[in-house]
């Protein structure tokens, strides 16, 4: 006799608007921070200085974004792929959030 092969549960589905979240909002927070900053410093007469402020802010973002990303992607992996996706994550937001950082300071004044 013949069994019907067991069908394997799906696995659960990762909730888009907490990854989509984790992953938009350092790059935002760095852009709007250093336009902010941008405007500070063409109305001060110390140059670049504001500027330096936004690195830690991005840090902090990237930091407390990587909590919403394991949430977010623990729900279907686990143990080392969740390791190494989120140190690929933070590399990554680094490397994103530093380019927008640097592209705001190259922004020139009116």
């Amino acid at each position: 006799m013949e069994e019907a092969p067991e069908v394997p549960t799906p696995p659960p589905e990762i909730p888009k608007e907490k990854l989509w979240l984790a992953l938009l909002l350092p790059p935002a927070i760095m852009c709007f921070g250093s336009l902010i900053a941008r405007n500070a410093a063409a109305h001060s007469s110390s140059y670049g200085t504001e500027f330096l402020v936004m690195l830690p802010v991005g840090l902090v973002a990237i930091l407390v974004t990587s909590v919403l990303f394991v949430r977010a992607w623990g729900v279907r992996y686990s143990g080392r792929s969740l390791v190494l996706t989120t140190i690929g994550y933070i590399l990554g937001q680094i490397v994103l959030c530093l380019a927008v950082w640097f592209g705001c300071c190259l922004i020139p004044y009116r």
